[in-house]
């Protein structure tokens, strides 16, 4: 194989000219590195030239380091990215091409990234690859110092120990977090500490940890600000779902459900005395139960009596209990949606029942919509962003957070 139109590299690890076996040869494994339309020629000994139509590369300057190349666990691929192509001289992804179970902490440090020289590691479209922290690890990714990092598409369990999280951010900035299922976990799912900006953290299901929060931003050891929490799935969240600590400013929340129910819970969204200022909670859905006489659970609760900048908007509550509140905020509580109104927040909010398809263990939506052959979608794979694995169906009752403006 060559290149015959474009000006970029056509490469192969396995290498551009192979032995035919009954007549044809299959590449799994082309590179091309330049943003363009580009065009691939075939020479084959007696035969004459075969052009295929030109192909649109879209992704500028990635290479994927498979793990079916000779690598047996994540860590040794970024390894080889760290020793042998560091500072980065354009965007790698290391893609897991199987549902294995890696039990394994993988340390991302020392790796010089950029905004147009990122750092990925995903699951192959089609695979659930489990990371798991048994054996005492602390953490399945731990990103220490680095920039522009993304983890895809796993399912991360198992870690144990003092603030232990599935995964750690340390002074990493312009990261993202999605599409992700964590689960028992002794401590929280993420952490955010020490000087993290612009991260995000998105189309991720968090349930059942053993303590302290879902999400923790800005402990111990320093602020994070500017991070973004949307289009996650929270259930059975020991404490709080998302927790602000220690100056975090300018977190944005929005598009999540948080289904409270842990005898422990505390809040879906929690912003400490210290927590920082300019947090704004908007189209959330906050089902909140469970909540008993000795624990007070709340959808909201700020305990920072200097934030005037703080606004929540356009969320749904569901408050099922006498222990249930919509709110928490300088000193004083307030049950109802309509007493947390007079304080000037959440004007444009409901209270009502989200109508989910299966309270606890399918969060889509009911629609009596015959759109589809019916408007509501019920099961499917996660996240939730395309039709697989689940159905239409028309079910008796419109959920109030259908298009509610």
């Amino acid at each position: 194989l060559s290149r015959n139109l474009g000006s970029g590299n056509l490469t192969s690890v396995t290498g551009l000219i192979q032995s035919l076996v009954s007549g044809a040869y299959t590449w799994s494994d082309l590179r091309y590195d330049t943003e363009e339309n580009f065009g691939i020629r075939a020479t084959t000994g007696g035969l004459s030239d075969g052009l295929c139509e030109p192909i649109n590369c879209f992704q500028e300057n990635v290479v994927i380091l498979e793990l079916s190349l000779g690598y047996t666990t994540i860590m040794e691929a970024v390894t080889e990215i760290k020793n042998n192509h560091n500072p980065l001289d354009q965007s790698y992804t290391i893609e897991v091409q199987n549902s294995n179970t890696y039990s394994e902490q993988v340390d991302i440090n020392g790796i010089t990234t950029a905004s147009d020289k990122t750092l990925t590691i995903r699951a192959k479209s089609g695979q659930s690859p489990t990371v798991t922290g048994s054996g005492t690890r602390m953490y399945c990714f731990h990103i220490d110092g680095v920039d522009y990092v993304k983890i895809k598409g796993f399912n991360l369990t198992d870690c144990s120990g003092t603030d232990c999280a599935n995964v750690q951010l340390t002074n990493a900035d312009y990261c993202v977090i999605t599409e992700n299922t964590m689960y028992n976990t002794e401590e929280v799912f993420i952490d955010l500490d020490n000087s993290c900006e612009y991260d995000t953290i998105k189309y991720n299901y968090m349930h059942s940890n053993d303590a302290y929060e879902g999400i923790c931003i800005g402990y111990p050891n320093g602020s994070c600000h500017n991070c973004i929490v949307h289009h996650n799935l929270f259930e059975d969240v020991y404490g709080s779902c998302i927790t602000y600590n220690n100056g975090s400013n300018n977190g944005y929340v929005y598009n999540n459900t948080f289904y409270l129910r842990h005898s422990n819970s505390l809040s879906c969204l929690s912003i400490t005395d210290d927590g920082g200022t300019g947090t704004k909670a908007e189209n959330n859905i906050f089902y909140v139960r469970g909540g008993t006489l000795l624990n007070t659970n709340y959808a909201i609760e700020n305990d920072n009596t200097s934030d005037p900048t703080f606004s929540s908007n356009y969320n749904c509550y569901y408050l099922s209990g006498s222990s249930d509140y919509a709110a928490y905020y300088e000193g004083s509580s307030y049950q109802e949606l309509t007493d947390w109104q007079a304080t000037g927040n959440d004007i444009n909010s409901i209270q009502s029942n989200p109508q989910f398809v299966t309270n606890g263990s399918d969060f889509h939506l009911q629609s009596t919509s015959t759109c589809n052959g019916g408007g509501t979608y019920e099961g499917g794979d996660w996240p939730p962003t395309i039709e697989s694995g689940g159905s239409w169906a028309i079910k008796g009752n419109d959920s109030p957070c259908i298009d509610p403006g």
